[in-house]
């Protein structure tokens, strides 16, 4: 049993460096398009949107508020294109989870 867990620990915490370096280029990509600033200002949207979604449609639904968010945005940030926008919700979702997980918030599955 050790060994299985030792192996899904590590696929674990190398599936989650893997998330935290594409979400590195993927800000540092829009920071280059849109600078420092509004980049903050629209990453702090779409984190408010996520948690909106999250409060509004609950657990065990995440295609719908991701799609909810999605098309929120699309209206509020029109000149980024809908994969943008998606990337942008992914992280928003990677950082509660990864919170609530270290703050231990989390359901337990």
């Amino acid at each position: 049993m050790e060994t299985r867990e030792l192996i899904l620990d590590i696929l674990y915490y190398t599936v989650q460096l893997i998330v935290m370096l594409a979400m590195g280029y993927f800000i540092t990509y829009l920071k280059a398009k849109l600078g420092n600033e509004k980049t903050r200002e629209y990453y702090d949207l779409v984190k408010r949107i996520v948690m909106a979604a999250e409060q509004v449609f609950g657990p065990k639904t995440g295609e719908q508020k991701k799609g909810f968010a999605v098309e929120f945005l699309k209206e509020k940030i029109p000149y980024l294109t809908e994969e943008e926008i998606a990337n942008l919700v992914e992280a928003a979702v990677f950082e509660m989870n990864y919170v609530l997980k270290k703050e231990g918030l989390a359901e337990q599955t």
